[in-house]
């Protein structure tokens, strides 16, 4: 086989999503000698991609239908220039798809699912759930990667999802740190109290009491960089805490400084999102409480003792069949309401667990 390919990956959705991908395009890049990987995102994630050695071009393209053809067709024309073997469809909609059929690439593949057609894809790779089921990789990645198989059968893939910053970058972000008075001698927190997603948002009285404890047993400094619509919410945390010159909210950064933030704390402690995903692909250990409406194990490093998820499974005491039973059977409104059922106390346990054995 000539492994001189080149592969087309889309992966049309949110920053934490954009990341989770970058395995695939690793593993394509190791198995596939000079071969040449590009990825098509949104704008709003490609930052998250820069200065990654395992992508050869990032691809842009406007997130809204609005004007989608005037504004796509220079992403296309170059996607066409460029003659691919495979293209790779992450995320399966209309959107991709199209983009898909219109780059030319010779062979289109995705997951077979409810929506997608053997007419439109050339190939189809059914759902395997233990496909690397003993690695500690969230079912997302597992999922991605199993697409390779359509390719080629024997690949050593990576599933550790990672963000490649500069040791420039992190120099600049610890000099703006020590600017702002974080003293550097004391543990940091990298922290996300606020979701944009209402159903993943735990309590904020919750985070306050987490936050303190924190402040209290560790004498830790707190910073968050939430999304500008989120600003103010997060900022409000501040009168709530116990010394709240400890915590401290970052306003106008740019995506790239999040996981560089990240990178310089000794813990991430937050919801689930893109911070936390950020904060992983920087070997910043995590702790991450998942919304009882979300399949932790899509999502979380469930079998790495640096990244623990707090979830509903462990507040109720039950298996994950049981928990899996509960998420089949609830709607979303009565799934939220035992959000609160993810005690402070049981994350602060975890917390003082995990800390205890990393610093």
């Amino acid at each position: 086989m000539d492994e001189k390919k080149r592969f087309l990956i889309l992966r049309f959705r949110c920053i934490g999503d954009v990341i989770l991908a970058t395995t695939i395009c690793e593993t394509l890049k190791k198995n596939f000698s000079g071969c040449q990987v590009d990825i098509v995102v949104y704008p709003f994630t490609a930052e998250v991609l820069k200065n990654n050695p395992y992508i050869d071009n990032v691809i842009v393209i406007a997130p809204e239908w609005k004007g989608v053809i005037k504004k796509t067709l220079p992403s296309l024309r170059f996607a066409r220039q460029q003659d691919y073997d495979y293209c790779i469809d992450l995320k399966n909609d209309t959107k991709s798809y199209l983009f898909a059929k219109l780059s030319g690439a010779k062979k289109l593949v995705t997951h077979e699912t409810q929506r997608s057609k053997k007419r439109f894809y050339d190939i189809l790779v059914k759902e395997d759930p233990n496909f690397l089921i003993e690695s500690n990789a969230p079912r997302a990645v597992r999922s991605h990667l199993h697409l390779l198989t359509a390719i080629k059968k024997e690949l050593i893939y990576t599933t550790d999802y990672k963000i490649h910053l500069s040791e420039n970058e992190i120099e600049k972000t610890r000099t703006f740190l020590i600017k702002q008075g974080i003293d550097f001698s004391r543990p940091l927190f990298f922290c996300a109290p606020i979701s944009s997603d209402a159903y993943k948002q735990w309590p904020l009285n919750y985070f306050t009491e987490v936050f303190n404890h924190c402040i209290e047993k560790y004498d830790a400094q707190l910073i968050a960089c939430p999304a500008p619509n989120e600003f103010e919410t997060a900022l409000s945390l501040k009168a709530t805490f116990i010394k709240p010159e400890s915590y401290q909210v970052f306003s106008g950064l740019t995506l790239r400084d999040v996981p560089r933030l990240a990178k310089l704390s000794q813990l991430y402690l937050g919801n689930d999102g893109g911070s936390c995903h950020m904060a992983i692909a920087v070997g910043t250990p995590s702790i991450t409480i998942f919304s009882p409406c979300v399949p932790y194990w899509d999502w979380s490093m469930s079998g790495d003792s640096r990244h623990v998820a707090v979830t509903l499974q462990d507040a109720l005491s039950i298996t994950r069949k049981e928990y899996e039973q509960i998420l089949k059977t609830k709607s979303e409104k009565e799934l939220i309401k035992l959000y609160p059922k993810i005690t402070p106390q049981l994350v602060i346990k975890k917390l003082d667990t995990l800390y205890g054995e990393i610093k």
